[in-house]
């Protein structure tokens, strides 16, 4: 995040500016001291002794001389701005001195104080082009040659400081993900040159954009306090026609692109501009679940939304410290005979006061900061601790099932992750299923399939979750190791009154049939819906009709009705 990064520069900056006025001054006090020093040399006094030991004057004006030298290179790495200039300020100034003593004097001898002092002036000079340089780098994005983040901090900062009107362009490609599965990472990247050159010239020449992420880009706006009230909003039009309009060639063929925009003004949104971000983030965000390829401008019903972010984390990261999550597990039964199947656990999340969360608004929020990962790998060590010994019984039948976010199954460690726990546990792995929905076909086909594979040679069982309700995975469900399809619980819910619904569920229980899979109906509540998820030939039902979420010791009692049947 921008303001994590933000604080640590400044922070940074703080240590370096205290460092180079130390130095500074330590400087002063040798140039001073190496004044000192010399004139005793004039006056006649040709030895000193420090703690019992005779150490020439002159040497030790030159040692001086030296380490004041040497404190200006170090303000010039340290900070190569400030410190760089006080450095060649004092070396300027030390070598004045020495050469206006050479003719006053007349003792050639100092010239070679005075080719040190330019010697020092050089190797500063060399110090700081090559931080200029590295700076310079730091500050670009290596594939586009843009500006990137951290210049994009430094950029805000300074008009934030002026005070100045300006406006913020949050612009993110619309599934540029296909692409990279699809084509390849190589034409990906070409892509992202293409739209960064085009997007540069389609901007006012006063105007930066800048990549902060894969396909996520800024472009900032100044000067915007006389410009007419659309003048952003056209813009942002501009930028979108300037993809959308075009095709983008390569080697593999020509690639269609769309782009969503959030727009933010600042002082009008936020005077602060980690915020502006934020909220050009939101912004974007709502354009793209309004339809995509559109922009919108952040208002003020918005920061009420970043608000209640903010408080949810707040409240995800105390349940997983103070343990307010807990699972019920909801079962899973033959549709023909209503022979228990196995469970499903469900996490959930009640506060301190007694206060239930909705998985529906702490889940986004927990895949957002990346809390998910800690929480996938909690459920999976609780569910499968709390049914080891049923599932290690002889004879066992069941399959525990757990949900699995998309953003955490295309992790490199995932798989991994996995199978430790899971041996840990001392958890059966043939009685495992994991859930994916077809969201994480869409974050990144390749990398899902290829986890998914890995999965299946560990002997999971693999579930596709919410089946029907994307478009991803259609054309590509032969692809996929698939043991189980779940049919979600909206498809269900008109099976009876809708004919088209009826005979979509019709397709999709032939579809798993088809590619040797197993057939979940979600959310059978009714025996009408029962009857017909039947003639469909479906193989489990789950849902009210025969079994709500339950808690552990209600499961156990249903596995040992199980049992005796």
């Amino acid at each position: 995040m921008i303001d994590v990064q933000e604080k640590k520069d400044k922070e940074s900056q703080r240590k370096a500016r205290l460092l180079v006025y130390a130095l500074a001054a330590f400087y002063i006090v040798t140039y001073v001291c190496t004044a000192v020093i010399n004139r005793l040399v004039v006056v006649g006094i040709p030895m000193n002794s420090i703690v019992g030991v005779d150490i020439s004057v002159n040497s030790l004006s030159g040692t001086l001389a030296a380490l004041g030298g040497v404190a200006c290179l170090v303000m010039t790495v340290v900070d190569w701005k400030r410190g760089g200039n006080i450095a060649l300020g004092l070396i300027t100034l030390s070598a004045v001195s020495v050469t206006v003593r050479v003719l006053l004097e007349g003792n050639l001898n100092l010239l070679a104080g005075t080719a040190a002092f330019i010697m020092y002036f050089l190797s500063v000079c060399l110090c700081r082009y090559g931080m200029r340089r590295a700076e310079e780098r730091a500050n670009k994005d290596y594939l586009t040659g843009l500006d990137n983040r951290r210049s994009l901090i430094n950029d805000l900062a300074t008009l934030t400081k002026r005070g100045s009107h300006f406006g913020l362009l949050y612009l993110d490609l619309d599934n540029f993900k296909y692409i990279n599965d699809t084509f390849g990472h190589e034409a990906g990247d070409q892509v992202l040159i293409e739209v960064s050159e085009r997007w540069k010239e389609a901007l006012p020449s006063e105007a930066s954009i800048y990549r902060v992420g894969g396909d996520e880009f800024i472009a900032l706006v100044p000067k915007i306090e006389n410009k007419p009230a659309d003048f952003l909003t056209g813009l942002a039009g501009k930028m979108i026609d300037e993809v959308s309009t075009r095709k983008f060639g390569g080697q593999q063929g020509d690639k269609y692109i769309t782009t969503s925009i959030g727009i933010v003004r600042y002082p009008v949104d936020s005077t602060e501009s980690e915020m502006l971000v934020r909220f050009a983030d939101v912004a974007m965000y709502q354009a793209k679940s309004s339809g995509r390829n559109k922009y919108v401008v952040f208002d003020e019903s918005m920061s009420h939304q970043i608000t209640r972010e903010y408080e949810m984390e707040a409240i995800v990261r105390e349940a997983l410290d103070k343990q307010w999550f807990y699972l019920v597990y909801q079962p899973q039964f033959s549709a023909k005979e209503k022979k228990l199947r196995g469970f499903e656990s469900l996490l959930r999340l009640r506060t301190d006061s007694g206060e239930f969360v909705s998985p529906g608004e702490f889940i986004p929020i927990a895949e957002k900061s990346d809390l998910i990962y800690a929480i996938d790998e909690m459920v999976i060590r609780k569910a499968t601790r709390d049914f080891r010994e049923v599932f290690n019984a002889e004879g066992n039948t069941l399959t525990l099932s757990v949900n699995i976010s998309a953003k955490h199954i295309v992790e490199p460690d995932f798989v991994e992750t996995v199978r430790r726990i899971l041996e840990e546990e001392n958890f059966p792995i043939n009685h495992f299923e994991i859930e994916i929905t077809e969201y994480c076909m869409v974050e990144s086909m390749e990398k899902a399939v290829e986890a998914m594979h890995r999965l299946k040679e560990l002997g999971i069982v693999l579930a596709m979750d919410d089946f029907g309700t994307g478009y991803s995975s259609m054309s590509y469900l032969s692809q996929m190791p698939i043991d189980v399809l779940k049919i979600d619980k909206s498809l269900v819910d008109n099976i009876y009154e809708d004919q088209k619904e009826n005979q979509f569920v019709n397709m999709i229980i032939s579809m798993g049939h088809i590619l040797g899979a197993s057939v979940v109906a979600e959310g059978v509540e009714d025996e009408s819906q029962l009857s017909l998820i039947r003639k469909a030939d479906c193989d489990y039902v789950q849902g009210y009709i025969w079994g709500r979420p339950l808690e552990l010791d209600l499961a156990m009692e249903l596995v040992e009705q199980s049992r005796k049947q």
